[in-house]
């Protein structure tokens, strides 16, 4: 029994991978201090960065320089949440 759980989430996680990695919608996921952590392919299409160029670095890369200041306060706030 659960072998035969282990093996549906695993298909589970599969599929899900599988769907958020081929969305062309960008999809984005940082760190608690803003370290990318997952890069989909839409996200390389939005941003024009491929997943190995992006992940490991800092948000900043997608984020302006004028506006990085405002966008590092209002992260920090939510990721004190």
């Amino acid at each position: 029994m659960a072998s035969e759980v282990r093996t549906g989430l695993e298909s589970g996680t599969s599929l899900f991978r599988r769907l958020v990695e081929g969305c062309p919608d960008a999809i984005v996921v940082a760190d608690r201090q803003g370290i990318v952590r997952f890069w989909n392919t839409g996200a390389e299409a939005t941003f024009g960065h491929s997943s190995a160029e992006a992940m490991g670095q800092s948000l900043d890369i997608i984020i302006p320089e004028r506006l990085r200041q405002r966008h590092w306060i209002g992260y920090d706030a939510a990721m004190a949440c």
